[in-house]
């Protein structure tokens, strides 16, 4: 199950130089504001980071360990995927800020935290973030979507 990690790590770490190289071509800022490239240059960052360790924590597992995935884990990257694929069909229809609480939510439940008072707290501090940097301080445009927010 070493393996099945090794391969996560480097699929991880070759997204990240690929976006990382794609963001390159963009420019980062436009009149002082974040442009086309912001985002994904940042995005790659924290993906190599994610990626190396991964690869890290390889290096320091000890052989004969559990299988890497296994039972129900198995439908939770395919989950995830959907939560966060329906955030960004949503964002256009319900607003960005408010697709970003549901996003959060939904994950959350998708990784298995049942407990509400620990969810929603972290839902609420993830649409005010988003507001707060993108919307505020960056003066992002988003979706407002039906519900204005």
């Amino acid at each position: 199950m070493i393996t099945a990690e090794v391969v996560g790590g480097l699929v991880v770490l070759g997204l990240a130089l690929f976006t990382g190289a794609q963001a390159a071509s963009m420019p980062y800022l436009v009149e002082r504001v974040p442009g086309p490239g912001f985002a994904p240059l940042w995005s790659a960052a924290l993906m190599a980071i994610c990626g190396l360790g991964i690869l890290a924590e390889v290096l320091r597992a000890k052989r004969g360990r559990e299988p890497f995935v296994s039972g129900p884990g198995v439908l939770r990257v395919p989950v995830m995927v959907g939560v966060m694929g329906a955030g960004v069909g949503l964002a256009p229809y319900l607003g960005m800020r408010l697709c970003c609480g549901l996003v959060t939510l939904g994950l959350a439940l998708a990784m298995g935290e049942r407990r509400l008072v620990l969810i929603l707290p972290a839902a609420v501090g993830a649409v005010l973030a988003v507001h707060l940097v993108f919307g505020y301080w960056l003066q992002v445009p988003f979706p407002r979507g039906l519900v204005g927010w």
